[in-house]
């Protein structure tokens, strides 16, 4: 996902005056489930860093399972190097999260 994909999206909530958007996606019954595209992938990268992405589903076997960034949020792992600061680590978190493709 681009930057500018990121920015235009939320850009557009801004515009359209919205503190969220709730997203639902409902497969055909029969089908093998949802294949998102990229919209969709763009929308879930950007809940998953500024909001919450759930999701419900069907094992193969049958059993009912559900997800969210709530359960498995993101957790990001970095080492800091002896010369660095805890803070300048912590911006380079958030630079590469905000940025990142």
């Amino acid at each position: 996902m681009s930057p500018m994909a990121r920015l235009i999206m939320l850009a557009e909530l801004e515009d359209l005056g919205a503190k969220s958007q709730d997203i639902k996606l409902v497969a055909i019954p029969g089908k093998d489930g949802i294949t998102p595209n990229e919209r969709v992938m763009v929308q879930a990268r950007i809940a998953a860093t500024n909001g919450y992405v759930q999701a419900f589903g069907r094992e193969e076997d049958g059993e009912s399972i559900v997800r969210s960034t709530r359960e498995y949020a993101k957790i990001i792992k970095i080492t800091l190097s002896p010369v660095g600061s805890i803070l300048a680590g912590a911006l380079q978190v958030a630079r590469d999260t905000i940025i990142q493709p």
